[in-house]
Parts: structure tokens; C-alpha cells; sequence
């Protein structure tokens, strides 16, 4: 078990990067998400399931992701350990909610989480030190899905991209 947990939560071990690990797990986040793109059609698949699902899928995943990090912290016995980038690519995954599966989404929306998970912005940073644990690993990453989904949904609004 204690491998399996290593596993995902270095993100097939992207997590040993010697440099940028984050931004390497970020980019496994894209890598999921293109192939669920290509297996599905569209991601999430509005045929096949509705909004309420893929949103309960989020939430589960958010706590599946939550738990292998608190596990991953405990082995490598460190909090928040650079290794552990589950949480960057559930945190992808959150910005691409409900955005038509585009390349130019795929790469903005990997440069605005990105942007929001390095630079925390209230309550980003908050949710990193009020919480414990696993859950502080993954909140702050989802928050900052969260902040970099509404401006490419703002962006989508308007027709800026």
C-alpha cells in the first residue's frame, strides 16, 4: 500500500523532480486531462454525465486526494513535502470545469493555476495554513483552480480567447 500511495501522490513519481516539481505535476494534470479529452469526447462528457456528477466526482476526488496526501506526508514525514503534487493536478483539473475542451483553455488554464497556486492570493494562502493535513495540501491547490477556472470563464464570457 505504501508504494501505491507514493505512486499518486508523486504523481507517477513526477514529484522527484529535481526542480519546479509542482509545475511538472501540473503538467500530469494536463496530460489527464488531454486524455480524458480524447477518450471522452469532451471533458466533462455533457452526454454521458450531468454537471451534478462531474461536480460529486470533484468532491470525491478532493477528499481521495486529501487522504493520499496526509499518507504521503506521514512517509516521507514531512508537511507539505515538495514531493506531493496530487494536489496539483487535482487543482488542474478543477480550473478546466465546464471550459470547452480547447487547446488555448489547455494552456491558459494551465498558466493561471500556475499563477494563482505560486502567488496564493487571499484566501488561497489561508486555506494552506488554517487547515491540517492532507487537506492543506489539496484545499489551497483547488482554490486556486477555483480563481483560474472564473477568469477563463470570464475570458469564454466575453469572447476574449
Amino acid at each position: 500500500m505504501r508504494g501505491l500511495i507514493i505512486f499518486l501522490a508523486t504523481g507517477g513519481y513526477t514529484g522527484y523532480f529535481p526542480f519546479a516539481p509542482g509545475t511538472v505535476g501540473s503538467l500530469v494534470g494536463v496530460g489527464i486531462y488531454v486524455f480524458l479529452w480524447f477518450l471522452l469526447g469532451e471533458v466533462p462528457p455533457r452526454r454521458i454525465f450531468p454537471v451534478s456528477v462531474y461536480l460529486l466526482s470533484l468532491l470525491a476526488l478532493f477528499f481521495l486526494t486529501s487522504w493520499l496526501a496526509a499518507e504521503a506526508e506521514r512517509i516521507f514525514e514531512q508537511k507539505d513535502c515538495r514531493k506531493i503534487v496530487i494536489d496539483e493536478i487535482v487543482g488542474y483539473l478543477v480550473t478546466m470545469s465546464f471550459l470547452p475542451p480547447r487547446v488555448e483553455y489547455v494552456i491558459l488554464g494551465f498558466i493561471c493555476f500556475r499563477f494563482f497556486d505560486i502567488l496564493k492570493p487571499y484566501p488561497v494562502g489561508a486555506f494552506e495554513r488554517k487547515l491540517g493535513g492532507g487537506y492543506a495540501v489539496v484545499a489551497d491547490d483547488v482554490m486556486a483552480g477555483i480563481y483560474a477556472n472564473i477568469v477563463l470563464q470570464v475570458l469564454l464570457l466575453f469572447e476574449l480567447f
